[in-house]
């Protein structure tokens, strides 16, 4: 389903963060510790019939269910130095623009924080605004730089951090940006011809905020179709970047683990025996559960057009098992899919998509997708011929 049109929502929370760590911002579920924290709010001018049509697309295709939370896509969710590029369902983070870096988390101090009775650096701070960790890029040189986010210019060690998103989401995307001075950011969302949706700036500046302390600028916007998305400062504005928040209208991603007890991945597609197919449930580091696979119709599940192999008197039933397949404490669901069905597929390695409905608590379906890549063989095909 295409939902219709509609324009950006922009909100922008600017607060200093040497007065409260922990302040989100008027988007974040976490109350501002500290009751001096100022926080100053920049509503963005936009027109009431957008702001209608905004509503309408929850109304009408979504969200996924009326309790559906965000997707937290938060360095604090793993430890320190985590590779966080397929960490979280449908979201893929890279490195774009800088030097050849993955991303990981790091801690959120920063020595270029400034005394705000001298104004001379160094005050060491952390400046994350979730409890401690932020993106950074597992590059050389000093720490501090692997956590500073700048679209250039070219040789400075920065580039941007870039969010691809499996399927396009039509979602609203918050990010945290982080500054140590006064510095600008964005966020922009392109589709997936690299056309720009729409675009946002985040603005440390101002009277507002005390002078020399670390302060961010909570940056909001929604779009259809979002292939990936661009964070950082502007040419010579490096920034730390947190807590990325995708809050779906409509289909959900999934992570799903294809034969789970092999880390390689190898199917061979002409084998008679049916393919284990992991769909896994993910939780929030706040605690709320993104996806609970447990949900899932397994009926209703297909990988690359192949469906669960049917049991039953009358093959009511899909084969599937619950059970606990990460061991992260939470309970997932393991499909048995009808490997014949797949010999149409051919290619030695490629990602292989399963799609399906989770059933919501009021009864209602919403649609979800997941992908993992395989090695594909065909060993014993003909044989069989």
């Amino acid at each position: 389903m295409t939902p219709p049109e509609f324009g950006p929502t922009v909100s922008i929370s600017i607060k200093d963060a040497g007065e409260s760590r922990f302040a989100l911002g008027e988007l974040g579920g976490v109350p501002v510790s500290n009751e001096r924290t100022k926080a100053v709010r920049v509503a963005a001018a936009i027109s009431t019939w957008l702001v209608v049509g905004f509503l309408a697309v929850f109304a009408m295709g979504g969200p996924a269910s009326a309790q559906q939370p965000p997707l937290e896509v938060e360095p604090d969710a793993f430890p320190e130095f985590t590779v966080l590029t397929n960490a979280f369902p449908g979201v893929t983070l890279s490195n774009q623009g800088g030097p050849e870096a993955t991303v990981i988390s790091l801690d959120g101090f920063s020595q270029f924080v400034f005394d705000a009775t001298t104004i001379k650096p160094p005050v060491i701070d952390n400046i994350a605004t979730t409890p401690t960790l932020v993106f950074g890029r597992d590059q050389g040189g000093p720490l501090d730089n692997a956590k500073q986010w700048s679209e250039g210019p070219v040789g400075t060690g920065q580039g941007l951090l870039r969010a691809d998103f499996y399927p396009p989401a039509d979602a609203v995307l918050t990010i945290d940006l982080l500054c140590d001075d006064d510095d600008i950011g964005f966020v922009k969302a392109f589709d997936e011809f690299n056309t720009l949706l729409e675009s946002q700036f985040g603005d440390c500046r101002g009277d507002n905020v005390t002078a020399g302390r670390p302060k961010f600028a909570c940056v909001t916007i929604a779009a259809t179709d979002i292939a990936y998305a661009l964070a950082g400062g502007i040419i010579g504005e490096g920034l730390f970047l947190d807590r990325l928040h995708v809050d779906y209208s409509d289909t959900l991603p999934v992570l799903i683990n294809i034969k789970p007890k092999d880390d390689q991945n190898r199917v061979n597609i002409c084998d008679k025996k049916t393919l284990p197919v992991a769909i896994l449930t993910f939780a929030n580091p706040s605690g709320s559960i993104f996806f609970d696979a447990t949900d899932v119709d397994p009926l209703s599940v297909s990988l690359e057009g192949a469906g669960v192999k049917r049991v039953g008197k009358d093959g009511e039933k899909a084969l599937h098992q619950i059970k606990d397949v990460n061991k992260d404490g939470l309970k997932d669901m393991v499909v048995q899919i009808v490997r014949e069905d797949l010999v149409g597929v051919v290619g030695d390695t490629e990602d292989m998509t399963l799609m399906g409905q989770r059933v919501n608590n009021d009864t209602t379906r919403t649609a979800f997708v997941g992908k993992d890549a395989v090695d594909i063989t065909q060993f014993m095909c003909l044989r069989s011929l």
